[in-house]
Order: structure tokens, then C-alpha cells, then sequence
């Protein structure tokens, strides 16, 4: 579940930007507790309405992928340079936000890109982070509409409906994975796009154009990227699963809803570490 991927090879930078310390202005979270986290745990990471986040075992590369929402999982690799720790070492984080800083008239989508900029100060100021952020060109998929059109269902939620913090699991979440496919009652292309990157060997875009909220309840797929054979030789029931040769793919599922995934090639930030330090854990 975690990458370890370093910078090799010649990477093609346009437009370098440095990513420096946030004015004083942006949003930061009033307590903060970052502490190593010595037993190994599962990844996990949550967020309240309130703007309460807890996070365990995340390591600083996690962290820096969950702030700049790329997703931590993908082969695709975004997040380059930095000391071997920033990939090794994982941490418990438990912040808290100001008092009022999430009032109920915040719908779903303001709430978590304010969580995201919070918790990139947050990074900044405990891990003394300091990036770069450039553009490489390098191989994605593009997600368009099939030849035959769109066979999603439209949801039966509005994107009115969707502001209410009320509504349970919210708009634009899906749920599932791999082995479980995409599941969720309210959600756009552009959603679907970034919820299976966490799966694909590329980064993956949505060129459809379509905002339209949709239903949408598929079946897991085979992994586009070989898994790794046990060390000790042995076949578990999961990788059995997963190497039916009758097994879905990706491309499969995405055709079963009148989407089709085109091999290209574009512009895709990524983001060098130029600076991070151990947090005095507090």
C-alpha cells in the first residue's frame, strides 16, 4: 500500500515554481499533535465537519500527496527527491481547527480544499517543508465518452441537494476500489477519474466535458500493474482473485459505463522536495 519511488533519470522541467512558506492569512489549524508512529499501523485518514483531522501512519510523502490531492497510492509517481524518511518513516497526526472555521454553510467540496490548505501549512510549518513545483510531460489517460455515448445513470441528488453536510456518504465520494469497484449514489466523471488513479499506472484526466451528476455501481477489476509474488512463494486466495483470467480490466468497466480511457501523453505537475525536517513531536 506504500511506495517507496525515488527520482531516477532525466526529468524535463517547465515552468519550475518554488512553493514557499503561505502568508499569514491562509488557513491553519489552531492545535496540532505530530508524533512518529512506532506500531506499523494501517494508513488511515479522517476528517470531521467540523475540520478536526486524524491521521495515522502517514508518511510525510503521503501527507504532501493527500494536501496537493494526488493520490499517494498510484504507481504514477509525482512527488520526487527529499531524504529516504519522507518515504520510511510514518506519523500520527491530530489537528484542530479554530472555532467557526467550518461554520454549516460550507458545502463538502469548500470544506475539504480549506482541509487541504490547512494541512499543507501544516507541513510547512512542523516538517519545515519547502517544495518545487514543475511540469513533466509524461504518459496519462484521458477519459472520454465512448463511441456509443454514456450509459451512467444520472443521480438522483442535485448539486443543491449536495450542500447540505447532511447527506450521507456526501456527493462527489466514491467508495470501493480494485477488488470492489466504484460505488456511489452522486458523483461526476472528473470524480471517477481521480478516485481510480489511486489504481493506474498513469495519471489520469477527465477530457469528457460532462459535469453531470451520476449513479454508478460496477464490479472490481484485474490490476493494470503485475503484483509483486509473495516472498515466500505462496498464492493467497486475493491473488488468486485477481489473476482470473476472466476478470474484468479496467478499460472493461470504464466501457460499461460509456467511457473509453486513450493512452496519451501531457503536462502533469509534479513536485520536488527541497527541504523537510524530522518534526519535534509535540
Amino acid at each position: 500500500m506504500r511506495y517507496a519511488l525515488g527520482l531516477s533519470g532525466c526529468v524535463l522541467l517547465i515552468g519550475a515554481t518554488v512553493i514557499s512558506a503561505p502568508a499569514q492569512t491562509s488557513p491553519a489549524f489552531e492545535v496540532a499533535s505530530v508524533k512518529l508512529d512506532k506500531t506499523a499501523r494501517e494508513p488511515r485518514f479522517q476528517a470531521l465537519p467540523s475540520g478536526r483531522i486524524s491521521i495515522v501512519g502517514y508518511s510525510l510523502r503521503m501527507l504532501i500527496a493527500q494536501s496537493h490531492n494526488i493520490p499517494f497510492q498510484s504507481p504514477a509517481e509525482r512527488i520526487f527527491g527529499g531524504p529516504d524518511w519522507v518515504r520510511s518513516e510514518t506519523y500520527d497526526i491530530e489537528a484542530i481547527p479554530a472555532t467557526g472555521a467550518f461554520g454549516p454553510e460550507m458545502t463538502p467540496h469548500a470544506r475539504n480544499e480549506q482541509l487541504r490548505l490547512m494541512l499543507g501549512r501544516l507541513l510547512e510549518d512542523r516538517f519545515r517543508l519547502q517544495m518545487k513545483q514543475s511540469t513533466r510531460e509524461m504518459p496519462v489517460y484521458d477519459v472520454l465518452v465512448a463511441k456509443n455515448g454514456l450509459k451512467l445513470q444520472p443521480a438522483k441528488l442535485s448539486e443543491k441537494d449536495c450542500d447540505s453536510s447532511e447527506i450521507r456518504p456526501p456527493c462527489h465520494q466514491l467508495t470501493g476500489g480494485q477488488g470492489r469497484g466504484l460505488h456511489s449514489k452522486a458523483a461526476t466523471v472528473e470524480d471517477m477519474a481521480k478516485f481510480i488513479e489511486h489504481w493506474s499506472d498513469r495519471p489520469i484526466a477527465d477530457r469528457t466535458g460532462v459535469t453531470t451528476l451520476f449513479e454508478v455501481d460496477t464490479e472490481g477489476w484485474t490490476p493494470l500493474t503485475p503484483r509483486l509474488p509473495s516472498p515466500d512463494g505462496t498464492t493467497s486466495a486475493e491473488d488468486q482473485a485477481i489473476s482470473d483470467p476472466t476478470r474484468r480490466t479496467l478499460f472493461s468497466i470504464m466501457d460499461g459505463l460509456g467511457l473509453k480511457l486513450e493512452p496519451t501523453k501531457a503536462p502533469v505537475s509534479i513536485y520536488v522536495i527541497e527541504r523537510a525536517e524530522r518534526p519535534t513531536e509535540n
